[in-house]
């Protein structure tokens, strides 16, 4: 892999719900979800992290901010009424893994 050098402090910004749901998408299509003991999915925390690694390790920047998405109402909302509208509901096997990313 190139590392991109970085001789300034950087920021690496994260759009944390969009990496969660790019990596829960990306281990599911095998049909295979990975879990805990308990029986808890972790397979989309497991890939946030390895995609967020990888791009810390290639980008070498000095400070990280991961940014979620929580599904409240904002301005998007209230101008555009049918904003994210065409969006199933997040899989089952998913939800459980929104607050766990996070405290990861």
């Amino acid at each position: 892999m190139t590392v991109i050098p970085n001789p300034q402090p950087s920021l690496m910004l994260v759009d944390g719900m969009a990496l969660l749901f790019r990596a829960y998408y990306a281990t599911a299509s095998s049909g295979y979800i990975r879990r805990t003991k308990a029986g808890v999915p972790t397979n989309a925390i497991y890939g946030f992290l390895r995609y967020m690694w990888d791009a810390i390790d290639k980008f070498q920047p000095t400070h990280v901010a991961c940014c979620w998405d929580m599904g409240s109402k904002t301005f998007r909302t209230e101008q555009f009424a049918s904003y994210k509208g065409n969006r199933p509901e997040a899989p089952d096997d998913l939800v459980p893994q929104f607050s766990l990313v996070r405290d990861v």
